[in-house]
């Protein structure tokens, strides 16, 4: 009976989706116990500290990895096949050690680049967490191109379930963070020896240092590309705390969020259908037209009422201090505008690595060049959030040109403009009544 709902709800992109879902939860519930228990700030910020790093360190050059390999791996024969699997695990794993070993040498300057502090407790157990994750990190997509997707659900449970009890128990029985950290390491063994299984079952454990290498090489202007995306971020927070002291930052920060779970299921569905459009772009074009715009029933009528809420919601969740992050808040929800087209999909799947990393050198210098310009101005602060929704949809808007124009594939065959056009009109309607609401009750 289970397996019937399963089969009959959730496909290869619902599964990777939940998978995300389930993932981003754990660490949300993480976070949540570490302040039941008692432990102080400092530790707590230790451990998030020790996160920022981990993900500032790993984003970019293993999404490079995981979207190559998505675009590469179904236009090849079997035997092909198995041997990406495997040697683009070992391509990852020495990419790992890699960093792990400029960590150990360099521990001082990375930490202050990260942290503006020069050393960080438990740091060795850091270092051998961040090894083993980054070893591990393709895991879920390698189950989702062999088509194990009851497994890839169940990966997530194991996040949200077994990742969370490891790390919660030690620190409650009184170990502290380095306890915490141990849990990682624990789980993330596990996640390493079931990715061990999967390829003795296979039988293909053929290094080929041709295929890293060019793995590695193809890899490089996806690198590029998603290190200069979130670069931007980072820079934003930048000017930000130069303009403003601790308070207005505080404000900046409780604010430039996006709508929950938007970007995890508007990146999951993107490296789902990679594989689909790679082997047949017709097929792919019309089930990224047809799911994309499920994505829109739920994800613009959400960002939609979080607008017109928002005024009244900061202060309830937060505190009345944070009342004026609503609007920074409303500004990147129009951020939905952009995540929820997927012209990098196509690209991807075709392997036009280059247009896409030169699109996000366009999108860096669009962002910093308005904020930069913007905070200056009476638009402060918001101008900076403005900057990061214009800059996403300038390079959305470039590539869809790009397949437009050079590619000769029209947006209407992977967007339901009808529908997005609507959207889009009761979003910044909304936006529109959302600024007077807020205008209004600051004058009263």
């Amino acid at each position: 009976m289970l397996r019937q709902l399963y089969h009959k709800y959730f496909d290869h992109v619902n599964s990777l989706q939940l998978f995300q879902v389930l993932k981003f939860l754990s660490s949300i519930l993480i976070g949540i116990c570490f302040t039941k228990i008692p432990l102080d700030q400092e530790q707590i910020g230790v451990y998030e500290l020790f996160m920022l790093i981990s993900t500032g360190l790993s984003y970019f050059w293993l999404g490079g990895m995981t979207n190559t390999l998505l675009s590469v791996y179904p236009k090849q024969d079997e035997t092909t096949k198995h041997k990406i699997l495997f040697n683009s695990f070992v391509a990852v794993s020495f990419v790992s050690m890699v960093l792990v070993i400029i960590l150990a040498v360099f521990p001082s300057t990375l930490v202050h680049l990260f942290t503006r502090q020069y050393q960080l407790p438990y740091f060795k157990w850091f270092c051998i967490y961040l090894l083993f994750s980054n070893c591990t990190g393709l895991l879920e997509f390698y189950l989702l191109l062999i088509k194990r997707i009851r497994l890839l659900v169940f990966s997530g449970l194991l996040y949200l379930v077994v990742q969370l009890l490891l790390v919660v128990i030690p620190v409650w029985i009184g170990y502290g963070i380095k306890g915490g950290l141990i849990g990682l390491i624990v789980f993330n063994v596990f996640r390493l020896i079931w990715l061990l299984v999967i390829f003795i079952r296979e039988q293909k454990f053929e290094v080929d240092f041709t295929l890293i290498r060019k793995l590695l090489i193809d890899s490089a202007p996806l690198t590029g590309s998603m290190f200069i995306s979130g670069a931007l971020e980072y820079v934003n927070g930048f000017i930000i705390s130069t303009h403003y002291n601790a308070a207005g930052f505080a404000i900046y920060r409780y604010g430039a969020r996006e709508l929950p779970f938007s970007m995890l299921l508007a990146n999951a569905f993107s490296a789902a259908s990679i594989p689909l459009v790679a082997v047949n772009i017709n097929n792919g074009l019309a089930y990224i037209k047809q799911r994309s715009k499920q994505l829109f029933h739920f994800l613009f009528p959400l960002s939609i009422l979080l607008m017109l809420t928002s005024y009244w919601l900061y202060p309830f969740v937060f505190n009345a201090q944070f009342q004026q992050s609503a609007l920074v808040f409303n500004i990147f929800l129009l951020l939905i505008v952009s995540r929820i087209l997927f012209p990098q999909t196509v690209l991807n799947a075709m392997g036009k690595y280059n247009i896409i990393l030169l699109s996000s050198v366009f999108e860096i210098v669009i962002g910093m060049g308005l904020s930069f310009y913007w905070i200056n101005t009476r638009l402060g602060m918001y101008g900076v959030a403005l900057a990061t929704v214009i800059a996403y949809l300038f390079d959305k808007l470039f590539l869809i040109t790009y397949l437009a124009v050079k590619m000769k594939i029209s947006p209407s065959k992977y967007i339901s403009v009808g529908w997005y056009l609507f959207y889009m009109v009761l979003l910044v309607l909304s936006f529109s009544v959302s600024v007077v609401i807020m205008t209004v009750n600051l004058l009263k």
